[in-house]
């Protein structure tokens, strides 16, 4: 049988997070802006941060097998 090779993602369910700074009137809007901060060429070399405790939480699991 001919072997084939595979790329195949193996993920750890982990989060990050990063504080963004924006003005605005209300909750809903200053999400908004955070979200286009991120986006923004400002933000280009951020550094997430690790959430404490998020890491071994869960299995790793498989998010996709592609042929190589």
């Amino acid at each position: 049988m001919e072997l084939k090779k595979y790329h195949v993602c193996l993920t750890r369910p982990i989060t990050e997070s990063v504080v963004v700074t924006v003005d605005a009137p209300t909750p809903q809007e200053a999400e908004a802006a955070a979200w286009d901060k991120l986006d923004s060429e400002e933000y280009v070399d951020i550094e997430w941060l690790l959430d404490d405790g998020s890491w071994n939480d869960h299995d790793t699991y498989v998010s996709w097998v592609d042929e190589k």
